[in-house]
């Protein structure tokens, strides 16, 4: 049986709000421990698991991943563009151009 969500459907009530300015903050400030496992980046079927706030998400972990992604293509000779779509969530601008590239400057190896 599905479960519905008694507040499907109705707006967000302040406890609900996140601080959109302190989101990418922690986005793009805190640092993640690779030593503590929670602070690792872990995937699911939809997507990543984590969280600015708790270090399980944010910058470090998006750049890890592209160079982890160049360093994969470069090993098996693959010299073709990456394209890189970014989410639509408010934490997602480090990172990206506003077109939603990859930035160059990230990495040296060129992502588009």
């Amino acid at each position: 049986m599905t479960r519905i969500d008694p507040l499907a459907g109705t707006p967000a009530g302040p406890a609900q709000l996140i601080d959109v300015p302190k989101l990418l903050a922690a986005y793009s400030d805190l640092r993640p421990d690779p030593g503590v496992s929670a602070q690792r980046v872990g995937f699911g079927t939809s997507g990543h698991r984590g969280s600015p706030f708790e270090r399980s998400f944010n910058e470090w972990h998006v750049l890890a991943i592209c160079q982890a992604v160049c360093e994969y293509r470069k090993q098996q000779g693959v010299s073709s563009k990456a394209f890189i779509q970014k989410d639509c969530k408010g934490y997602y601008r480090g990172g990206h151009n506003d077109d939603g590239r990859a930035d160059d400057r990230k990495s040296d190896h060129h992502l588009r």
